[in-house]
């Protein structure tokens, strides 16, 4: 028997909707618009792709987090494997990539955020810093109210996503799919390099193993559970957001003439009419203040 230190308070739900909610974010509601400019409508193959190449990776986690159901994840592992100064150099990148990423879901976070209300830019990077503050204090309090907020949030962005992609379906211009590959299949691996980062949040799930319930069954079915779910969310939101918005918004509509940053709110009037911004803009932010729970080391 495995000894640990920390309460094994997290079932099997909550701990998909924690690996489900580090996935939730930019993934979505930002990257689809700079895949399309890179594949065209093919961006859906990108993401399909995306998750052909972490699954082993996913698959890799489920088999070690099993064997070593304890906090640490990768640092843990290498040190394991290699010893405590190639750990501490992996325990140290993934403190990078959660920054980086972190910090990219909040300039998304903010590109929402001016559709939702007029405030300054300057106001905004005072939000996101105010809402990572926010963050990083419900995680002090520990891992059970932390699981236990993301999988309320993550369920209702679920929810507003699903009501999205149901919506979507009856609205979408099947014109704009043809031609699928306007880059070949150079765009589509081009495109899938951009938005492989969605699927990362997936092996972060093992950093908290020590506090999973029975985390021989439940962490490898909060991974390839949460993987599947999101891969099958992944596609039908980006393809709804290829049959709505107009291609040239999704090229051209971001700041100074890049890709778009709000992608999902581009063919919101099509399913929700005047409301459609406002709404999509309310379910970005509802998912931009759900805890990212790790245990880095």
């Amino acid at each position: 028997m495995v000894s640990h230190d920390l309460d094994r308070s997290l079932g099997l739900y909550p701990t998909m909707m924690i690996s489900m909610g580090a996935m939730i974010g930019s993934g979505i509601f930002v990257l689809p618009a700079l895949g399309f400019k890179k594949a065209g409508p093919a961006v859906i193959l990108a993401y399909v792709l995306s998750a052909l190449v972490v699954l082993p990776a996913a698959l890799s986690k489920a088999e070690m987090a099993t064997a070593m159901p304890q906090a640490g994840g990768t640092y843990l592992y290498i040190d394991r494997a290699l010893g405590p100064l190639f750990g501490t150099i992996a325990g140290i990148g993934s403190w990078f990539s959660l920054t980086f990423k972190s910090a990219f879901a909040l300039v998304g976070l903010g590109s929402y955020l001016l559709l939702f209300a007029p405030i300054a830019e300057g106001a905004i990077k005072i939000v996101g810093l105010a809402l990572a503050l926010a963050v990083i204090a419900l995680n002090t309090t520990g891992t059970e109210l932390s699981g236990r907020v993301q999988a309320i949030i993550v369920t209702l962005v679920l929810v507003g996503l699903t009501g999205y992609v149901l919506n979507a379906g009856l609205q979408v211009d099947t014109g704009s799919y043809t031609p699928f590959r306007t880059h070949g299949s150079t765009g589509v691996i081009t495109a899938a390099a951009f938005v492989f980062v969605s699927f990362a949040g997936v092996t972060k799930i093992a950093s908290i193993a020590e506090e999973v319930e029975n985390p021989g069954k439940n962490l490898p079915r909060a991974i390839i559970g949460s993987m599947t779910i999101m891969t099958l969310i992944y596609i039908a939101v980006v393809a709804a957001i290829v049959g709505l918005a107009d291609a040239d918004t999704l090229i051209h509509g971001g700041p100074d003439g890049g890709a778009s940053l709000t992608p999902m709110a581009d063919g919101a009037d099509a399913l929700f009419g005047g409301f459609g911004v406002a709404i999509i803009s309310s379910i970005r932010l509802t998912s931009g203040s759900a805890p990212r729970v790790t245990r880095c080391c």
